[in-house]
């Protein structure tokens, strides 16, 4: 028994430093995708002049309607166990 508990202590340890050295490998992902935003950035304004209302319009529909939808999805979450909706300081909040 004294083999197989010093068995499963190693694997445990071997287990946890590998997610550590995994983990800390797998950090360039982050950093990624800035530059890649970047780079679609420059790419689209070297192919086609900057329109200003364009751009703006790609921004609200991919990044705040997503973000208002989410955030009502949960507000109905909040009410469907009896949480108060009308409370404007939290919505505020949310939508931060």
């Amino acid at each position: 028994m004294d083999i197989f508990r010093g068995l499963s202590i190693v694997e445990v340890v071997c287990h946890h430093l590998l997610l550590i050295v995994l983990n800390r490998t797998l950090h360039f992902a982050v950093p990624v995708f800035p530059c890649m935003t970047a780079d679609d950035f420059t790419q689209a304004a070297v192919m086609k002049p900057f329109n200003a209302r364009r751009f703006h319009r790609g921004g609200f529909k991919k990044s705040l309607m997503p973000h208002v939808i989410w955030t009502l999805l949960y507000g109905e979450k909040i009410h469907a166990v009896g949480g108060d909706l009308l409370d404007w300081e939290r919505w505020l909040f949310w939508l931060q």
